[in-house]
């Protein structure tokens, strides 16, 4: 079986390779903020013209077919912007790492006008950044790659078994915060191509899967993992990072002023601490995807709309801590590469239907309700097994 994977590894480079990884990170960070300005431009433009039509009572105008914004256009614009003198130093990064910039850039303004994502974001330099070069990357020894326009191959730790004959299909090499603050850490992704060996047997079991705060999975056969408070147990930590972070100077934009050495020697502090707190979350949602995976053929999981239950302030904390959406792109890639089933399943009135006799409660049922009594058949059911149990059925 062929399958896309990828392999990520954290490299270390010098100051020198950091000034010119800085250099490339600004190039494809400028390239995003001047393409998605012609775009806005673009779109604020017939926004106008689509609100004088309503106000004349006239048809809104339709997007043209021709003069719009295109990836074509904007990537055949590319070599006469490098030639002016204003950007001559966009030919530090290859081509092909701002073909990928204007294929993310279209794929994520047409994912906005089809108002299946919003609107997209200008990058700023203080965020994680990142590049993509597709054969500008080799790996030249077992802890040394040489990416493009940088003479000196960086030092990589690999983290498992990358295989010899691979076609590596692109790389991108990224940082997880500020790229000149001393607690941001470097890394490259590997995307190949590789053929991949079931490591797991079929079973020719099926579950369904119920997801919670108090527990995390409950299956449809009565296994239960408890949900772990990563972001309580780190509370006092971020608390006092935090309060030690707002006693240092940082900078000021109106006088100028550079943040002090303790600012950012507390701030790479304090990035550890969420660095530490996200590895905890990815770590507990790998090893729970792989016992279902590894244990079920056909996994069957509710389908939860997480934005609009994240507008409860009094969840949100705890609803952001479990990382649902995490654990189920999880369970769904490792279903694809071992050749089983994945399906998600509408979670209307599942904890408020009778898993034995159908019946259908009425009333609103609270979130303090664990347990409940059907009125039908009278069994005593468990508000989150039951639910797992229609979630299979269903």
């Amino acid at each position: 079986m062929i399958i896309n994977r990828g392999h990520k590894y954290r490299i270390y480079p010098t100051d020198e390779q950091k000034e010119i990884l800085l250099r490339m990170f600004g190039c494809a960070r400028k390239c995003w903020n001047h393409f998605l300005n012609e775009r806005n431009e673009q779109y604020k433009e017939w926004k106008n013209l689509c609100s004088l039509a309503e106000q004349a009572n006239q048809e809104k105008p339709s997007k043209p077919s021709e003069g719009w914004i295109t990836y074509n256009r904007q990537q055949n614009s590319l070599p006469q912007l490098k030639k002016q003198n204003e950007f001559e130093w966009l030919n530090v990064c290859p081509s092909q790492t701002y073909q990928r910039v204007l294929r993310d850039l279209d794929n994520a303004f047409s994912q906005f006008l089809k108002k299946k994502k919003g609107h997209p974001q200008f990058h700023k330099f203080k965020r994680p950044q990142s590049f993509s070069v597709s054969q500008q990357i080799t790996i030249v020894s077992k802890n040394h790659i040489k990416c493009a326009n940088i003479k000196e191959p960086i030092r990589f730790v690999k983290t498992d078994k990358l295989p010899c004959r691979v076609k590596v299909c692109s790389a991108t090499i990224s940082c997880d915060g500020n790229p000149k603050s001393k607690g941001t850490q470097f890394y490259v992704s590997f995307n190949t191509e590789e053929t991949y060996q079931p490591r797991f047997n079929h079973t020719s079991k099926e579950v369904g899967i119920d997801l919670g705060l108090i527990d995390k999975v409950v299956t449809s056969d009565g296994q239960k993992f408890k949900s772990i408070k990563f972001h309580k147990k780190l509370a006092k930590k971020l608390r006092k990072a935090d309060q030690h972070l707002s006693r240092k100077r940082k900078y000021d934009k109106e006088t100028n002023t550079p943040s002090s050495r303790r600012y950012e020697t507390q701030a790479s502090k304090r990035q550890r601490l969420f660095r530490k707190l996200s590895n905890c979350r990815k770590d507990y949602n790998h090893k729970l995807s792989k016992y279902i995976v590894e244990n079920y053929d056909v996994v069957k999981m509710e389908k939860l709309n997480i934005k609009n239950m994240l507008r409860n302030h009094r969840l949100a904390s705890s609803i952001a801590n479990e990382c649902w959406c995490q654990l189920q792109t999880y369970i769904k890639y490792k279903c694809e590469w071992e050749g089983k089933t994945f399906k998600t399943v509408n979670p209307r009135n599942t904890s408020k239907t009778c898993s034995n006799c159908g019946y259908i409660l009425d009333k609103k049922m609270s979130l303090a309700t664990r347990r409940w009594i059907c009125p039908k058949c009278g069994s005593i059911l468990d508000r989150d097994a039951n639910a797992s149990i229609n979630i299979l059925v269903g």
